[in-house]
């Protein structure tokens, strides 16, 4: 009876944290408030910051390891009501353009693949960029670093959302199924 138990317990706390076949285990980050209206998983052991842009209109939910090793390392998402959509028209295709346009000004900003998919029952732009970015923003002339970015980005009823990943090239890849995992773990508020 006691090894029933055991087990029964061992299942529902992997359950509860989560774990997917590439080894990554995560926690879930939920906001109900309306301005966020978010449920989604993130990397177990990595912390989370928010915050309401009120000037520009839009909230942001960002992920990043306790010990990142680069400034970029991190997962996040936008969330834009669409009346405060600063891109016209105020459409996906809109949006996605001006992210790639506002990206292209770091060094050596390449769009390495833009396909759509499907995430939440519609259809999703999903963009893979690479570029670098200075290692440290605090020194000035810092070592520029060559990043991996994806960017997702969807439109679900009165808000846009655009899903971000970024870490250095060579952790990208390795980084790439939980990535994955976390863009599918979206769930939002009606």
């Amino acid at each position: 009876m006691s090894c029933f138990v055991l087990g029964v317990g061992a299942v529902m706390l992997i359950g509860l944290i989560g774990c997917d076949k590439s080894g990554f285990k995560y926690s879930k980050y939920s906001n109900s408030s309306p301005i966020f209206g978010i449920n989604i998983d993130y990397i177990k052991d990595w912390k989370w910051m928010e915050h309401v842009y009120k000037e520009e209109k839009y909230a942001s939910v960002i992920f990043v390891p306790q010990n990142r090793k680069i400034l970029g390392e991190s997962a996040g998402i936008n969330i834009y009501e669409a009346p405060n959509l600063s891109v016209e028209p105020r459409t996906l295709e809109a949006l996605a353009n001006d992210l790639v346009v506002k990206k292209s000004h770091y060094d050596e900003a390449k769009v390495i693949k833009r396909s759509v998919i499907k995430l939440l029952g519609v259809q999703a732009i999903d963009i893979e960029m690479s570029f670098k970015i200075p290692e440290n923003i605090r020194v000035f002339n810092a070592k520029l670093i060559p990043v991996k970015a994806r960017y997702v980005l969807l439109n679900k009823g009165e808000k846009f959302y655009v899903l971000k990943f970024m870490a250095g090239e060579s952790d990208f890849a390795k980084n790439a199924k939980a990535y994955e995992h976390i863009a599918k773990s979206l769930r939002v508020s009606k």
